[in-house]
């Protein structure tokens, strides 16, 4: 018995031994596993700081390259940046003779990220609003509506249930009152400068005029089939009926440009993604002439490629002297990709859905709509002033 309960005994002590070195090992797992995790967290931590520190170098480099390049200062083919032992390679590459490629690679500690840009000699512009404007404001009537955000200089004013799906952005001491808007209002902002200056407007009217002036029959009327650009027409220009002509340059309309009925204007397919302008501007009459008019069913269309527009400028300044007089007027079923009016009044009416508009002052009425395009962020046009480079993309690439 004595014996037996001595086997008891031991037995029970090697069980529990056993039970000990068991917990120990499972401990140590448990702890190991653990400390793995931490280290492989602590691993990829480090790797993202690394990889977030070459992604903001290469964009530096990406961007002096551009800065250098648009304002003609000296570069190399291939420059050099470091910063806290982080080094990005920029390489400048020549695609034909207008276009170029800027390739910026950052590199901590081999966590590397790449940025490619594209340029193309010509103009870029930026519209990063449905609608922007300047000290006139924006009056919105009816169910008028605007499918993105609005960025505006002066006050904001709306009747009869208009709305604003995005944000309301309103510089200095500018008010909102009237409109509902689906995103947030923020006021007390910077004013906001217009997207394109009078030196670009200017080089366009010189190139269209270098490509050949009409001057006459006027009214000027094209015939169905025409092809228009670069060009100057030296009084009022009319498209209406079932007319379409194509735009294959700059044109410059000293007078007023009218287009309407089912009427087209097509940019040339020639142009791919980029962009076409046509401006209404009389130098000896900014009041009372300089117009932009689209009704009806009249289209205005680009290339037929992703993010190819046609612009239509008005330089008619008859708001900012103070006159209730539309620089351009579009109603009815019209369509058009970019207005612009920098110094007057944009009125949009009725059945009419745009892409997107930028004036001193703005009157929307009935059912006339904004839908914003994002697109239109940095489009491009295919001429510009001697030196200018317009950006064609920019992205980060594996």
């Amino acid at each position: 018995m004595a014996n037996g309960g001595q086997a008891l005994r031991y037995n029970s002590g090697q069980a529990a031994l056993t039970t000990v070195v068991l917990l120990l090992f499972v401990s140590l797992a448990i702890g190991s596993g653990v400390s793995a995790i931490a280290l492989k967290e602590s691993r990829i931590s480090k790797l993202n700081t690394r990889a977030k520190k070459s992604y903001m170098l290469a964009e530096s480099g990406a961007e002096d390259a551009l800065y250098r390049i648009r304002k003609n200062m000296d570069y190399s083919a291939t420059e050099t940046l470091t910063l806290n032992n982080v080094t990005a390679v920029t390489t400048i590459t020549d695609i034909g003779t207008n276009e170029k490629k800027i390739i910026a690679q950052g590199d901590s500690a081999q966590a590397i990220r790449n940025i490619h840009l594209y340029l193309k000699a010509g103009a870029g512009a930026s519209f990063a609003y449905g609608l922007q404007t300047g000290n006139g404001g924006l009056l919105m009537e009816n169910t008028s509506r605007v499918n993105g955000s609005v960025y505006s200089n002066g006050n904001i004013v709306g009747n009869n249930s208009p709305a604003i799906t995005g944000d309301a952005l309103l510089a200095g001491g500018s008010t909102i009152s009237g409109v509902t808007v689906g995103g947030t209002i923020t006021t007390g902002l910077s004013p906001l400068s217009m997207p394109i200056d009078e030196t670009q407007l200017d080089a366009w009217e010189a190139e269209a005029e270098a490509g050949g002036v009409i001057s006459s029959p006027c009214p000027y009327k094209p015939a169905d089939g025409t092809s228009l650009g670069p060009i100057k027409i030296n009084c009022d220009l009319e498209i209406d009926g079932t007319k379409i002509v194509t735009l294959t340059g700059t044109l410059w309309v000293k007078g007023t440009f009218h287009i309407k009925n089912s009427a087209q204007l097509i940019l040339d397919s020639s142009f791919g993604e980029s962009s076409g302008v046509v401006i209404a501007d009389n130098p000896d009459n900014r009041i009372d002439s300089s117009i932009v008019r689209v009704e009806n069913s009249a289209q205005i269309l680009g290339s037929g490629a992703e993010g190819s527009y046609i612009m239509l400028i008005s330089r008619n300044n008859a708001a900012e002297l103070g006159q209730d007089k539309e620089a351009i007027d579009v109603k009815n079923s019209s369509s058009a990709s970019i207005y612009y009016a920098p110094h007057g009044l944009i009125l949009i009416q009725n059945n009419t859905n745009l892409k997107e508009a930028t004036a001193y002052r703005f009157h929307l009425k009935n059912s006339a709509e904004i839908t914003y395009e994002t697109g239109l962020a940095n489009p491009f046009f295919s001429s510009g002033p001697a030196g200018g480079w317009g950006i064609t993309d920019w992205r980060e690439v594996k």
